[in-house]
């Protein structure tokens, strides 16, 4: 277990995208087995993506903009930027240089990289931010989303009523707090849950 006396949560911020879907409303699946799907997992409506008009970088920006607003915060004061998301919007440069570039944040002594996390990834995020904060840093900006539409199965019970967009944009200062973060890895599970192609791997 690790702990922590440094590092605390100034503000989170939570963007969902604007196209809305509405469980009841689904095709696929007759009235009957809808009301009980939506009864079970009590989620009667979710937003995803509108490709048309939305991508994931403008709801990150909506993020930043609206936490920025709300702390004040001048954007010199800010020392780090982390994305923790597996919808990359492009495959390079990392999407937390793309939103320092935007952002108008300063060049030097700055950090920004990506972390390639799934439902864990924002408390990694957390422990990688509060590890800089401990080392020194002063204010984070934690960005976190993901567009499961892009791989949800909407002819799944499983998935087709489950899973929406968003994104989260968590600020993290240079403040006394204690947090523990304890952490399992089950690698060994890794074919459970896999997009083999669009790597490196070439589709047979």
């Amino acid at each position: 277990m690790q702990k922590f006396h440094q590092g605390s949560i100034a503000h989170i911020c939570s963007i969902v995208p604007s196209k809305k879907i509405v469980n009841s409303q689904i095709d696929n699946f007759d009235e009957k087995d809808k009301k009980k799907i939506i009864k079970q997992i009590g989620v009667e409506q979710r937003y995803i993506l509108n490709k048309d008009k939305e991508k994931i970088s403008d709801l990150y920006l909506m993020a930043a903009d609206e936490t920025l607003k709300t702390l004040s915060w001048d954007k010199d004061s800010i020392d780090a930027i982390i994305v923790v998301s597996q919808s990359n919007e492009f495959r390079f440069p990392a999407m937390a240089c793309y939103l320092q570039g935007v952002l108008g944040l300063r060049r030097d002594n700055f950090l920004a990289f990506d972390v390639n996390l799934g439902c864990s990834g924002y408390v990694y995020g957390l422990n990688i931010a509060y590890n800089y904060i401990t080392n020194g840093l002063k204010r984070v900006l934690l960005f976190a989303g993901d567009i499961s539409s892009d791989v949800v199965d909407f002819n799944s019970r499983d998935t087709a009523f489950l899973f929406g967009d968003g994104v989260s944009c968590t600020a993290i200062e240079n403040k006394a707090c204690q947090s523990y973060f304890c952490f399992k890895t089950l690698g060994e599970g890794y074919d459970c849950i896999i997009a083999p192609y669009g790597g490196g791997s070439i589709c047979k």
